[in-house]
């Protein structure tokens, strides 16, 4: 009895369409279903006693058994691996979900704190919103209470001088000064 073709694929794709015997894989050789025990011999057409192998093993093997076939994985141990990696992915997703809201949070909250300490919110937030990059980087280890100590401080420090900008614009760009600062400082130690 012939080998179904969908039967034909599932032994090429649980092989890795690989054969498993030389371990060379298409398209580098012409792969062909061998049955582990020959059906000459008493083998059947089961799934467990097909393999994956070239044509050039095939022809080689015959109708011979062989005692040194490549060790195939186990598939349920690779089927609770995946199922493990599968569960982690999720859970590593989940957490990084959960960092994003809670450093959007954190930002809009911030960029109120910045654009409520000027004339022109519209425009201070425009000037935030530059330094945005540099605070969801510094958000990973600084606290958002500290951040808003530095927009204080770079209030203050740019208040008397801001150097031919507007007050927004140089307190924003002091202030991922700072950042930056702290940021080097960061990687230094590590």
């Amino acid at each position: 009895m012939a080998i179904t073709r969908k039967l034909r694929f599932e032994v090429f794709k649980r092989d890795n369409f690989t054969c498993r015997y030389c371990g060379r894989k298409t398209p580098e050789v012409i792969l062909e279903v061998d049955h582990v025990i020959p059906v000459s011999k008493g083998g059947t057409d089961d799934f467990e006693n097909l393999v994956t192998s070239c044509f050039e093993c095939n022809r080689g093997k015959g109708n011979r058994l062989l005692d040194n076939i490549m060790i195939e994985k186990d598939i349920h141990d690779e089927t609770v691996i995946l199922a493990e990696q599968e569960i982690q992915l999720a859970e590593y997703n989940y957490i990084r979900k959960k960092i994003k809201e809670r450093e959007d949070r954190e930002i809009e909250e911030l960029n109120a704190y910045f654009s409520d300490q000027f004339n022109y919110s519209g425009y201070a937030e425009q000037s935030f919103r530059k330094t945005i990059p540099t605070i969801r980087e510094c958000l990973k280890f600084i606290s958002y209470v500290d951040i808003m100590d530095f927009i204080d401080l770079s209030i203050e420090r740019t208040s008397d001088n801001t150097r031919g900008l507007y007050p927004n614009e140089a307190a924003a760009k002091y202030l991922v000064g700072i950042l930056r600062n702290k940021l080097r400082d960061k990687e230094g130690r590590e």
